[in-house]
C-alpha cells in the first residue's frame, strides 16, 4: 500500500504548491509548531529546495531579533540509527554518555531552527523508531530540539519507497501533498540569472510538457522531467547560448529528460533559429539529417487511469 494512501485512512492530505508550501513552514517555525509537517511527493518536485528557501525566510525573521535560525538535514539513505541517538561513549563517571554526530552541531549552537528529515520513506526501521522518540520528546540524543520544527519528505511510489511509514510516527505530522505548477514554476525560473532566450524556449517547451509533470509519469522515455530536471535543462540550454557551442546540447537533453521532450525542445529552437543567428549562434548542425515531423511531439500518449 503506498504512503499516501495509508495516510489518507487516518488525515486528509491536502494538495499545495511549493511556494505555499514554503508559507506554512515559516509560520510554523515562527509558532514554534510541536506538530511537524510532512511533505509528500513525486522526487524532484522541489520538497528540499522549499524547505532551504523556508529556512532562509525563518533565519530573516529572526534576525531581527537579534537570533539566527539553524538546519539540521538528516539524510535519506546511508543513515544508522546513531546517527540520531549519537555515538554511545564512557564519561568520567562511568555513565554511558552520547556525544552527538556532525548533522547535529546546528542544535548544540541554535536554539531555533529547522530539522529537515529527507526522504524518511528510505530510513530502516530502527532509525524511524529512535526518530518517532525523537519527535515526541523534541530532542535528538543530547541535543535539545524544543525549539525547532521538524519537517518530513515523503516520496511515493515503489521505484523511491523502501517501506511503508508507520502510522504511529506518520500521525507526529500534519501531511500535504506538494504539486507543481507551471506559471509558479516559471516565474521561480526568471528569477535566476539565466539566458533570456533560454528562458523564452523553456516557457514554451514547458507549456507543451507540463500535463507529464504534473500528472508525475515518468511515461515512454521521461527520464526526469520534473522541476527539478527541467531547471537543469534550462541551465544546459542557457549555457549552450551564452557560449554560442551547441554541438552537445541534444545529447545533454536527450540523456537529461529523454528523447521525445528533447524532440520538442529542439522543434522550438528550429522555430527560433532567426534570433539565435542574430547572436551568432548556429543551430542548423542539430537538425542536420533529423526529420523533426517523425513524431506528433505536441501530443503524448497517457496512461490509461
Amino acid at each position: 500500500m503506498a504512503i499516501k494512501k495509508k495516510i489518507v485512512t487516518e488525515k486528509k492530505v491536502v494538495s499545495i504548491t511549493p511556494s505555499l508550501a514554503i508559507k506554512l513552514v515559516v509560520k510554523a517555525a515562527v509558532r514554534n509548531d510541536q506538530i511537524g509537517i510532512m511533505f509528500i511527493g513525486e522526487s524532484g518536485i522541489g520538497k528540499s529546495a522549499l524547505v532551504r528557501q523556508a529556512h532562509e525566510e525563518f533565519n530573516r525573521i529572526l534576525s531581527k531579533t537579534g537570533e539566527e535560525a539553524g538546519l539540521i538535514i538528516i539524510p535519506g539513505e546511508g543513515l544508522e540509527a546513531t546517527d540520531l541517538t549519537g555515538i554511545p561513549m564512557a564519561g568520567d563517571d562511568g555513565k554511558i554518555k552520547y556525544a552527538p554526530v556532525d548533522i547535529l552541531e546546528p542544535g548544540i549552537t541554535h536554539k531555533r531552527g529547522i530539522v529537515f528529515c529527507d526522504e524518511m520513506t528510505r530510513w530502516p526501521l530502527d532509525v524511524r523508531q529512535v526518530f518517532n522518540r525523537a519527535v515526541l520528546e523534541g530532542k535528538l540524543g543530547p541535543v535539545d530540539l524544543s525549539g525547532w520544527l521538524f519537517v518530513v519528505a515523503a516520496n511515493v511510489g515503489n521505484k523511491y519507497q523502501v517501506e511503508d511509514l508507520d502510522l504511529a510516527l506518520a500521525n507526529r505530522f500534519r501531511p500535504y501533498e506538494v504539486v507543481a505548477d507551471r506559471v509558479e514554476f516559471m516565474e521561480f525560473l526568471k528569477k535566476k540569472d539565466y539566458n533570456d532566450l533560454a528562458l523564452e524556449i523553456m516557457d514554451l517547451w514547458v507549456r507543451d510538457v507540463w500535463e507529464v509533470v504534473e500528472r508525475g509519469d515518468m511515461i515512454n522515455d521521461f527520464t526526469s522531467l520534473n522541476p527539478r530536471g527541467i531547471e537543469f535543462a534550462t541551465l544546459i540550454l542557457s549555457d549552450a547560448i551564452e557560449k554560442k557551442d551547441m554541438s552537445l546540447l541534444m545529447y545533454d537533453l536527450q540523456a537529461l529528460v529523454g528523447v521525445q521532450a528533447t524532440q520538442v525542445l529542439m522543434e522550438l529552437l528550429h522555430e527560433k533559429q532567426q534570433k539565435l543567428k542574430r547572436r551568432k549562434i548556429d543551430v542548423s548542425p542539430l537538425f542536420e539529417g533529423k526529420d523533426l515531423g517523425c513524431l506528433d511531439t505536441k501530443r503524448f500518449d497517457k496512461k490509461e487511469k
